[in-house]
């Protein structure tokens, strides 16, 4: 989902973005995702640094729960950005214009 929007946003916001929340927060700045999915995917990337710093305080249950329980996330991720993709087909070459950056979300 980061590689996906770290892409997206150099190619419509022509920046690179380097912190995982800040790709979420892009996103929605540049009217890609919805604030639901957002804030849902700067929660992951805050616990993608927990996984990646704190590997050893997670437990199988724990991740077997967030499965569980937060596939829909990863769901929602993917209905927005195929909602991209057709409005940006749509439009294309121009920016297309429900794109048009918003206050930021940070």
């Amino acid at each position: 989902m980061f590689d996906i929007g770290r892409h997206i946003i150099a190619k419509m916001a022509g920046k690179g973005v380097v912190e995982y929340r800040d790709i979420a927060s892009t996103l929605y700045d540049l009217r890609i995702l919805r604030k639901g999915t957002a804030t849902k995917m700067r929660l992951m990337a805050g616990y993608r640094n927990r996984m990646v710093h704190y590997y050893h305080e997670i437990t199988a249950k724990e991740l077997y729960s967030i499965i569980r329980k937060n596939l829909k996330d990863i769901e929602d991720f993917i209905k927005d950005i195929n909602r991209f993709i057709s409005e940006y087909e749509k439009e294309k070459p121009a920016r297309p214009s429900s794109l048009t950056p918003r206050k930021s979300f940070r």
